[in-house]
């Protein structure tokens, strides 16, 4: 993962399928693999990504070749390795949870645990508080030390996310918005707070956002309409575009970090406003979205919500 060989990572993804995760049955080796040892490979098909505008093949038809990958084959190859990493992540969660659980003989009609032993209940106060500062300290979810080898990392999904913002060939704006969702989706249901995404994940995906405004493509319309029935045209690829979709996804990013409690610097609200001044149509509209940005940036000021006010920087924008 540390090499800069563009075969490197091919040689990592190698050791991982066909050495670490085939059972030893059908001739792997004796260890499993953990979430660092997805990462680290992860980190190798990365590593290679430095702004080129190549674009490959579909994912299904990749191989080894010889010639370098282009950033785009190697984050897709990277989002394959993620597949794989919350596969393992799933199972063994599933496993923790029965390694934890309590056998369901012990429990009632309404599916409550009964003690083994109702006689013996004369426990002193000192007891009962040295049993909850114990229970707090190494049963609860959200007080848990993170574990790189068993806790996916919020910083594995952000080097997707910096690679998608360095990735000059296309328009990746849906991209990120569903990698957010992905993170969160993932972090809820395996109540696991190392993984939701963090202040530089929200401001990676601003820059990708921004990028794309200039854009007249159905990425992001693709994005919106994906629990509709509306389909987009190949014929009229713009005909469901919405020049206002970009400054919609950037607002909808800044919402996600108000809900979570996080501050928003003057340095996230410029980039939603960037956004805004990147759009090549409907001007007007743009224009109209971006005073409210800096309004509701005023008002977010005024009752304690964020630390900076605008300043004419902003205004300008």
């Amino acid at each position: 993962a540390s090499r800069y060989d563009p075969y490197s990572a091919i040689r990592a993804e190698k050791i991982l399928l066909e050495r670490m995760e085939r059972p030893l049955s059908e001739g792997g080796d004796a260890v499993e693999p953990d979430a660092l040892s997805y990462s680290l490979v992860i980190h190798a098909w990365l590593r290679g990504c430095r702004g080129n505008t190549g674009h490959g093949p579909p994912p299904s038809s990749y191989r080894p070749r010889k010639r370098n990958f282009t950033d785009e084959e190697r984050i897709y190859k990277a989002i394959e390795i993620v597949d794989r990493l919350e596969a393992w992540a799933r199972e063994a969660h599933a496993h923790r949870m029965v390694g934890n659980g309590r056998s369901d003989s012990n429990q009632n009609s309404h599916g409550d645990y009964l003690e083994e032993d109702d006689d013996d209940d004369d426990y002193s106060e000192d007891d009962l508080v040295d049993t909850k500062q114990s229970f707090s300290r190494s049963s609860s979810y959200t007080f848990r030390q993170h574990n790189k080898a068993r806790d996916l990392d919020v910083e594995v999904y952000n080097s997707i996310l910096v690679a998608f913002s360095r990735e000059q060939g296309g328009d990746h704006a849906a991209s990120v918005m569903k990698l957010l969702d992905r993170m969160e989706r993932i972090a809820d249901e395996l109540d696991m707070p190392s993984v939701r995404p963090n202040q530089r994940s929200y401001n990676v995906a601003l820059d990708v956002i921004a990028k794309s405004a200039m854009i007249a493509n159905t990425s992001l319309a693709g994005y919106y309409y994906k629990d509709k029935k509306e389909t987009i045209s190949k014929k009229r690829p713009g005909h469901h575009f919405n020049p206002l979709y970009a400054g919609r996804a950037a607002e909808s990013i800044l919402s996600r970090m108000l809900a979570r409690d996080f501050r928003p610097d003057a340095y996230t609200f410029a980039s939603v406003l960037n956004t805004y001044q990147r759009i090549p149509n409907g001007k007007l509209d743009a224009a109209l979205a971006a005073d409210a940005v800096v309004r509701g940036m005023e008002s977010l000021h005024l009752h304690g919500k964020i630390d900076q006010p605008p300043d004419v920087f902003h205004y300008t924008m």
